[in-house]
């Protein structure tokens, strides 16, 4: 069986994700949760049940972490557009 060199499936993908206004609005939307972390975070820390901390860390942690990537990618794609 032959197996063809360009088939039709394979079209270049669409680089939506990696524009500007995609990684400026992640980046936002990161900092919105990462505030809301925050405030997580002084109201499990007022209340004796301070079992319920790790959520709003984790929450913390990973939008963090996306932030982070979303601006090193940005700012990758701004060095490449020069």
């Amino acid at each position: 069986m032959h197996i063809e060199n360009n088939p039709m499936f394979k079209k270049t993908p669409v680089r939506w994700l990696d524009s500007s206004i995609v990684c400026i609005a992640g980046a936002l939307v990161m900092l919105g949760i990462a505030l809301f972390a925050i405030t997580g975070i002084r109201v499990a820390a007022v209340h004796p049940g301070m079992w319920l901390l790790w959520v709003p860390l984790l929450l913390l942690g990973l939008s963090t972490g996306l932030f982070l990537c979303l601006v090193i990618r940005f700012s990758r794609n701004r060095r490449s557009e020069k």
